[in-house]
């Protein structure tokens, strides 16, 4: 623990004076605190449902979740998955089951995002990072959601996703991707939190399967189209979980979805 000098040292020196930041960050290194016995449960329960574990998660949330945060439920979630292998649940209640978790998972990714009001920080950043880039992100974000978000929801998920597109090792085209999907997953947490309240914004849904799903109805001809390719689609579902690895690109959406 710091002394009180010394943190209002960091506070001046690292934070700018922005005690909430400070905060913030503290609260998310703690959450960030790997359990030892998360990682030996995980060891022990059905373990050769790891990655289709990790895989049914990133095809929910749109995107892979730091491990630190996905620990504490991944038993729960390989297990599920393993009563729908026995044909005990279905894939719709494996999905809502799963879901439950997520929410929490989501809920700790995004928590620093939970206030009300965006810190100083966030709108210095917003007005003065990569602003060659701003307008490219913003028109993106807009495209996916098909509306202008308020400034106040989209600040922290523009400035994100303006660091991905400066990155060269990043490959974007007009398909959806993790990355859209994580900004986006802010942007529609925020909406719910500024105009029903915290607690709504913590168990709201997931918003990725819907994205997705209107991502494809645009990409397809028609929609007779895209109830074609949904049906192939939850067809090589299920083969993955029973016979191989599901691929990274959101459930094989990789034909419509960038990864």
């Amino acid at each position: 623990m710091y002394s009180s000098e010394l943190t209002q040292d960091i506070i001046q020196s690292i934070y700018k004076g922005d005690k909430d930041a400070y905060l913030r960050d503290r609260k998310r290194s703690k959450a960030e605190t790997i359990q030892w016995s998360d990682i030996a449960l995980n060891a022990l329960l059905y373990p050769e449902l790891d990655i289709t574990s990790k895989n049914v998660m990133h095809a929910l949330l749109g995107f892979d979740p730091p491990e630190c945060f996905t620990l504490p439920h991944e038993s729960f979630i390989r297990s599920a998955i393993k009563q729908h292998l026995d044909g005990e649940i279905s894939l719709d209640q494996l999905y809502a089951d799963v879901e439950v978790h997520l929410k929490l998972v989501r809920n700790v990714i995004y928590d620093e995002h939970l206030n009300l009001y965006n810190s100083r920080i966030d709108y210095e950043k917003y007005y003065t990072y990569l602003p060659h880039l701003a307008e490219k992100a913003k028109e993106r974000l807009t495209g996916f959601l098909g509306y202008v978000p308020a400034l106040e929801t989209s600040v922290c998920a523009e400035v994100f996703l303006r660091k991905t597109l400066n990155d060269p090792t990043f490959r974007f085209d007009d398909r959806l991707n993790s990355t859209d999907l994580q900004a986006l997953t802010l942007i529609k947490l925020r909406e719910v939190l500024l105009i029903e309240g915290k607690e709504a914004a913590l168990h709201s849904p997931l918003p990725a399967r819907d994205l997705i799903s209107r991502h494809i109805l645009k990409r397809t001809a028609n929609e007779k189209t895209a109830k074609i390719f949904f049906s192939k689609v939850k067809i090589r579902f299920v083969k993955g979980l029973t016979a191989k690895p599901l691929t990274k690109s959101l459930c094989i959406f990789s034909t419509l979805i960038g990864h």
